[in-house]
């Protein structure tokens, strides 16, 4: 599956950028991950993949709170990139397979 790997990535959020990085697996053809960024370690939940196209959920401590985001991306390539919402609060990310 062309979406699985680790990426460094850059997370953009609320005009602050946070470095860190992104696994896909993939096991039976479903999709598990990790995200690390800016301090927090979640899983990748409920995820799915069409093409290079991706989206799922993850959950993990924030300076509001613990909350659950939508992610949806794609892998272009070497290239990941997408984005994150929860509520009003929304992120982007960008980065590279390593």
């Amino acid at each position: 599956m062309a979406l699985v790997g680790t990426y460094a990535v850059t997370v953009d959020m609320m005009g602050s950028t946070a470095d860190g990085t992104v696994s896909i697996e993939e096991r039976n053809g479903v999709l598990t991950g990790t995200v690390e960024a800016a301090g927090m370690k979640a899983q990748v939940e409920n995820a799915k993949a069409s093409g290079s196209s991706f989206t799922g959920f993850i959950e993990g401590p924030t300076p509001l709170g613990t909350m659950r985001f939508k992610v949806s991306g794609t892998v272009t390539g070497d290239t990941i990139k997408g984005k994150l919402k929860a509520g009003l609060i929304s992120a982007s990310f960008q980065g590279k397979r390593i």
